[in-house]
């Protein structure tokens, strides 16, 4: 794979998750939000999900492109986002 290349999917398929403190986590190139409420936030982001746990949790970005979650942050989790939740 060529320099331009990796700069291209870098730019534009990765995701980056920024923790900010234990009360912000930014997340960028999100494709979708599955959920969220008061103890769990779960996004869509370049083939995974990520939920964030804590609570007093809300979004306060509803940007398809950057959300930032906030309230207080406990712990952060990866998963490969299966087939049935890219159909949704």
């Amino acid at each position: 794979m060529g320099k331009t290349s990796r700069l291209k999917e870098l730019a534009f398929v990765s995701s980056f998750v920024s923790i900010v403190d234990d009360r912000s986590v930014i997340v960028e190139n999100v494709r979708k939000i599955i959920e969220c409420n008061e103890v769990c936030a779960a996004i869509c982001a370049n083939g995974f999900i990520i939920r964030i746990w804590g609570s007093d949790l809300s979004l306060s970005n509803y940007d398809t492109a950057v959300i930032e979650v906030t309230g207080r942050i406990n712990s952060i989790e990866l998963t490969k986002e299966r087939a049935e939740i890219r159909r949704i």
